[in-house]
């Protein structure tokens, strides 16, 4: 059960990115996920290299997917 709400919470998180770079609280909102969930799955995405850094939004910083994973 662990693996596939962990492979939900990524795949959402990643279908959120594709709409641009946001930040943890924005991507809460738009998965309705815990922003806490949303970091550790990012922290986790960033590991593996299927979330990168891309600047701030404030206070916090902001999340994209890398290059090779966005489809134009």
């Amino acid at each position: 059960a662990y693996v596939k709400t962990t492979n939900k919470r990524k795949a959402a998180i990643k279908k959120a990115l594709k709409v641009g770079p946001l930040t943890v609280p924005q991507l809460a909102q738009a998965t309705e996920l815990d922003p806490a969930d949303v970091l550790w799955s990012l922290t986790a995405m960033r590991k593996y290299g299927q979330a990168v850094e891309d600047g701030v939004d404030g206070d916090y910083p902001r999340y994209a997917l890398p290059a090779k994973e966005v489809k134009r």
